[in-house]
């Protein structure tokens, strides 16, 4: 997702973030001094001398620790409601969104199943088989841009169940709901919010361990750069023509999270404030703070990437889902 090549270099590579939109265009791997200090998009020359690469070893670890701990409550909070002091704080980080009036499908709940390989395996075992052209929507590939978080070539699958389908796109649109506004007419284009991270993990819930299903939605992906608002990134191929009008607020709240209790299906919603003085911001969520970006391998072990490409109208919304597995 946006500049989460700095998650790349610091991840480890099973868990590695897959960075939409950036196949085609030049992107400099970061050094880890850079990495390290959470920059963005700058060049060093040089070697660094052991003993500061060691530190910088450390300090990426330790933020990875601090970032999980930090997605873990977010989770069991979302999930079980406010328990201490601490958890109330972390609350208040969340808006709480409505959810699709249908039943979380057992084919979603099922991939936080114990006795599946790993989640990734899980959800290629889930799919239909046959193979899906990707559309070209609002002129991505006249810039270069091919959204697929792999070759577009290789195409992509959908949900062998049709209600996950219609699940997952009703999940999207109420998102567009949320996220819609004067100043956001167009909130699910392929600069604003069309793709979204599927992971599993697992949670606690009055002392018993919780098998947990999520997706984790980046809004805000391609922000038409706005140097009076200090946004100047060139953010690759993708990012050329972009429609979607930088807001400092909105970019504070581009990650929204839906999680369900993969035994019970109880299901929540949110979109997550990782703003400068809140709870998730001072804790350090996020990977790359100055653009508000979390890494979905945070909240769980990666299954995979879904897209919801809304401008086709000759479509229905399940069909405009398009799953990826890792």
């Amino acid at each position: 997702t946006m500049a989460a090549t700095l998650a790349a270099a610091a991840a480890p590579l099973a868990s590695q973030p897959r960075v939409f939109g950036y196949r085609r265009a030049r992107v400099v791997r970061p050094s880890w001094r850079i990495i390290a200090r959470g920059a963005l998009g700058i060049e060093v020359t040089g070697e660094d001398d052991g003993e500061d690469l060691s530190m910088e070893f450390a300090n990426i670890h330790e933020g990875e620790s601090r970032r999980r701990s930090c997605a873990a409550d977010v989770v069991r909070v979302a999930l079980h409601g406010q328990r201490t002091e601490r958890d109330d704080a972390i609350e208040r980080c969340l808006k709480r969104l409505p959810l699709p009036d249908l039943q979380v499908p057992k084919s979603l709940l099922n991939l936080a199943s114990p006795g599946s390989s790993s989640p990734s395996h899980a959800l290629r075992s889930s799919l239909h088989p046959r193979k899906l052209r990707v559309p070209d929507v609002e002129d991505a590939l006249v810039c270069g841009c091919e959204l697929t978080p792999g070759p577009r070539r290789d195409g992509a699958r959908r949900m062998r169940c049709r209600r996950a389908n219609e699940y997952l796109a009703e999940l999207f649109l109420l998102a567009g709901l949320h996220l819609e506004g004067p100043t956001r007419p167009n909130p699910l284009s392929r600069f604003d919010l069309f793709h979204a991270h599927l992971w599993t993990g697992e949670t606690s819930c009055e002392g018993r361990v919780v098998p947990v299903v999520g997706l984790l939605m980046h809004a805000m992906e391609y922000p038409r750069a706005d140097p009076n608002a200090g946004f100047d990134l060139d953010l690759g191929r993708c990012h050329s023509r972009s429609s979607c009008a930088y807001d400092p607020a909105a970019m504070a709240t581009r990650n929204l999270l839906w999680c369900a209790s993969a035994d019970e299906g109880w299901a929540e919603f949110c979109a997550l404030d990782t703003s400068e003085g809140m709870a998730l911001g001072e804790r350090g969520l996020c990977v790359v703070p100055e653009l508000h970006t979390t890494f979905e391998g945070d909240f769980g072990e990666v299954a995979g990437d879904v897209l919801y490409l809304h401008a086709p109208r000759d479509r229905r919304p399940r069909e405009k889902v398009f799953a990826f597995p890792r």
